[in-house]
């Protein structure tokens, strides 16, 4: 298979593989400036050149083709069903981008709900990631800043995806992308709860002893 070139595009698409992608779930509108970005995170995720991702827009269907680094085409993929687009492989560099799938979003808004309720009830699980954290790193050796602590609670956070409640079952896309935007906006709100009382609660944190597996009450 010949090596993509920046700026090149091909024209070897098969009809069938394009029509499979679009269903009468998918809205004909593509969020090209997101998908980009989604698309740049795999990249650096997979150890890529996030350079190397080009985002082009079909003028025929209005749908989106993005250039990328294969090792980067999985994460990229499962990125975008993720925040709600149609997405698919259509070989080793290339992903094709049809549109908002309102299935797929309203996937996505049961996840952001299920994780604001977690978030909202559970306050004390942040506690004990500054403390799992800590420990970790203190094990490594070396001093443990609170910023790089903070960081992994972050991560971790920000890595959880619960199972979706019910969404609203709703068909109009510009009011489920008002949904989802609201409750993508609860959730980072809440996110940043956590962080502050992380950041609050991490002096007073009980750590272990890992000799002994006890409470360390030394400091």
């Amino acid at each position: 298979m010949a090596a993509h070139r920046p700026g090149h595009r091909s024209t070897a698409v098969s009809p069938r593989r394009r029509g499979e992608s679009v269903t009468a779930e998918v809205a004909g509108r593509v969020d090209l400036e997101e998908a980009a970005a989604i698309c740049r995170a795999a990249a650096i995720g997979a150890g890529g050149d996030p350079g190397a991702v080009e985002v082009v827009a079909d003028p025929l269907d209005a749908t989106g083709w993005v250039h990328l680094p294969a090792s980067a085409v999985p994460a990229a993929v499962n990125g975008l069903r993720a925040r709600g687009m149609a997405a698919v492989a259509v070989n080793d560099h290339r992903v094709h981008v049809t549109g908002w799938d309102v299935r797929l979003l309203r996937w996505r808004l049961g996840v952001l709900l299920a994780g604001i309720d977690t978030l909202t009830a559970h306050p004390d699980f942040t506690a004990d990631l500054v403390g799992y954290h800590h420990d970790r790193r203190a094990a490594a050796g070396g001093p443990v800043e609170a910023w790089a602590v903070l960081t992994d609670v972050e991560a971790t956070l920000r890595a959880a995806t619960p199972l979706p409640h019910p969404a609203p079952h709703v068909n109009d896309l510009d009011s489920l992308l008002e949904l989802v935007t609201a409750a993508d906006d609860a959730h980072e709100r809440w996110i940043g709860v956590h962080l502050d009382y992380a950041e609050r609660s991490s002096p007073r944190c009980p750590r272990t002893d890992t000799t002994t597996g006890r409470p360390d009450r030394s400091g």
